[in-house]
């Protein structure tokens, strides 16, 4: 079986300030996209994990 993954432009770095959020729905799905002072994180909505 083959899984092909594509990217989705969500929003730009500029979009997000330091240590701030921003929600996400794509489909049914909800994500919580965080931006810290060394990364950024995508998190699905319903489950935190690292």
């Amino acid at each position: 079986m083959t899984t092909l993954l594509a990217w989705i432009e969500v929003c730009s770095s500029s979009d997000i300030d330091t240590e701030d959020v921003i929600r996400f729905d794509y489909g049914e799905r909800t994500y919580a996209i965080y931006r810290s002072a060394r990364r950024r994180l995508l998190r699905n909505g319903r489950l935190l994990h690292a």
